[in-house]
């Protein structure tokens, strides 16, 4: 692969994250978690591999397979990035007279 052509092939990659997300945000109302695999192809494209993971977020054991299943991907030859797509929660709280025990 040329490496002149990375940033546009990251680029190409963010914007299918981005595609796929608003896609699942319209649809479902939430992103559901999936691990992907890109495979840089000829040039600038790029070939996507979707696994939906979102059965196996429930148990430490679940997250394990799911962990084995990215190493087992990324090892192969023709795939260059493994990513774990989840939703992300923030809470904002307020620091007067707040500790962790009152928080949880």
């Amino acid at each position: 692969m040329d490496t002149n052509k990375t940033p546009e092939l990251l680029d190409k990659i963010l914007k299918n994250l981005h595609e796929q997300a608003l896609a699942h945000l319209n649809e479902d109302g939430e992103v559901m978690p999936v691990v992907m695999a890109f495979s840089p192809q000829e040039d600038t494209k790029v070939k996507v591999f979707v696994y939906p993971v979102g059965r196996l977020m429930n148990s430490p054991d679940n997250k394990e397979i799911i962990r084995m299943m990215m190493e087992e991907t990324i090892q192969k030859d023709e795939v260059t990035l493994v990513l774990l797509i989840t939703e992300a929660w923030l809470v904002k709280l307020e620091a007067k007279e707040m500790t962790r025990e009152k928080a949880v």
